[in-house]
């Protein structure tokens, strides 16, 4: 288990050390209307309120995109507002932030931090535990046994669409409410990891078993992913980073790929009061201003684009979800990490997601591997891949 705790570290770590911002590959260019001018937009574009938008279905949709093969249904009624996120990365003096760790992780009184450029690492090898803690508020914990275990999936869940009322998890100290554990999960990152403006979403829970043939009695572990959500919108990560020569690439021109993977906390629990694992993936943002939107290109609309940038051949999606796309304000050739104090937009979009494996705890989330964005405001598209996808 110590070997997979400090994966998860390193894991968390390269999330940490990518981010950056680059160029859209535009469909349609027009600005969203003035607000007194509901309806048709430039370019054919419909735009809608945001009320509207959260009583949409997919029967209502009219147009036809004879190559998409879309989810029979989608939920917007959770939206409670679309907004421009005008956002900015902590600075913080990691000297500092050890002592509240020490507090928060219950980590030993002995000084055996060291200093790794930007990173502030504690390793106590005798009571078995790690934290790594980030400038741009980036921070990892993690507590391993004396024996390792090696754990596989039981059972997962998603907490946007199942009933988890009466399902528990065989930890340490007994049989506990799955619920019970992720209400006590969110309660402590709002005591303890507060985000102004972003509130705390207990997406996924995955329940695991230790494998082995005397593993039948043995604890289960719990782990929980959880989003930051704007205003009933999660918050994806920072975008993936490509520097220096490739195909059609100058040295130096920095290729990006957003990224979907949802910005928020990763924590794993042994028992109801033992949390031997938790990484905030890329580190922290500030909210410092929100632009509501009062009109959005409506649903339908967004289907269109799809389809025109989608020609030829047939696609499927398993998902259409409303994310925040992260875009920092600055970004060098050479840059090695996300610096703190750089701002960054959090732009609103439709992600049509395709799931060609789902995610496996530890390494991978459920957030599909493959999608199309389009722009909630003025329209623009964006895709990860370039032919045909697997089925």
């Amino acid at each position: 288990m110590k070997k997979k705790l400090f994966l998860m570290c390193i894991i968390c770590i390269g999330v940490y050390l990518c981010g950056c911002e680059g160029e859209l590959k535009t469909a349609y260019k027009g600005e969203s209307p003035p607000a007194d001018s509901p309806g048709q937009g430039t370019f054919g574009v419909k735009y809608c309120s945001v009320s509207e938008l959260k009583r949409t279905k997919m029967s209502d949709i009219t147009y036809k995109a004879d190559n998409l093969r879309l989810p029979a249904e989608v939920d917007f009624s959770g939206i409670g507002e679309v907004a421009v996120l005008d956002m900015e990365t902590e600075q913080n003096d990691v000297m500092k932030k050890k002592k509240s760790c020490k507090k928060l992780f219950g980590i030993g009184g002995k000084e055996i931090w060291k200093k790794e450029n930007d990173l502030l690492v504690y390793d106590d090898e005798k009571e078995r535990q790690h934290c790594v803690i980030g400038e741009a508020g980036f921070l990892c914990y993690s507590k391993y046994e004396k024996k390792e275990y090696e754990y596989s999936m039981k059972e997962s869940y998603d907490l946007r669409r199942e009933d988890i009322s009466e399902v528990k998890v065989g930890l340490k100290d007994g049989a506990q409410p799955l619920l019970l554990m992720c209400n006590r999960a969110r309660k402590w990152l709002e005591d303890n990891m507060e985000i102004k403006g972003f509130y705390h979403k207990v997406a996924d829970a995955y329940i695991l078993e230790q494998s082995g043939e005397d593993s039948s009695d043995s604890p289960e572990m719990l782990e929980l992913s959880v989003e930051y959500e704007y205003k009933g919108i999660p918050v994806c990560n920072f975008s993936s980073l490509d520097l220096g020569k490739g195909p059609n690439k100058e040295d130096g021109v920095v290729d990006v790929q957003p990224s979907v993977f949802p910005f928020g906390v990763r924590l794993h629990y042994t028992a109801s009061d033992e949390m031997k694992f938790f990484s905030n993936l890329g580190g922290r943002l500030k909210l410092k201003e929100a632009e509501k939107m009062d009109q959005i290109v409506d649903l339908e609309s967004a289907i269109r684009i799809v389809h025109e940038n989608l020609s030829g051949l047939t696609y499927r999606f398993d998902d259409i979800v409303p994310l925040y796309i992260l875009n920092p304000s600055e970004i060098q050739s050479g840059q090695s990490g996300f610096k703190p104090g750089i701002r960054v937009k959090g732009t609103p979009v439709y992600a049509f997601i395709r799931n060609v494996k789902k995610g496996s705890s530890e390494i991978e989330p459920n957030c599909g591997e493959y999608y199309c964005l389009v722009d909630m405001i003025s329209g623009e598209f964006r895709t990860n891949f370039d032919g045909p996808l697997p089925f």
